[in-house]
């Protein structure tokens, strides 16, 4: 499990980049929690992944939080 933590220097709403992206990762589960505002390092999610080795799943689970990006919004939401 990896979480998705508020970037630092931002509080407030926020919308999710990257979702299709990190879901093409085979064995990748994403959790969102829809919390309305980020502030730094609160935990807005996590990634959960699975694979063959522990190894592999580590690698699935970081590449897909990779491909998750928060950005301010002024209204929130996912992309």
């Amino acid at each position: 499990m990896i979480n998705i933590l508020g970037p630092e220097g931002f509080e407030g709403p926020y919308a999710v980049e990257g979702i299709k992206a990190a879901m093409k990762v085979p064995g990748v589960t994403l959790y969102i929690y829809g919390k309305h505002s980020s502030k730094p390092r609160r935990k807005l999610g996590h990634v959960t992944a699975t694979g063959r080795t522990v190894s592999e799943a580590v690698l699935r689970a970081t590449k897909a939080k990779k491909a998750i990006k928060l950005i301010p919004s002024a209204t929130g939401g996912n992309v």
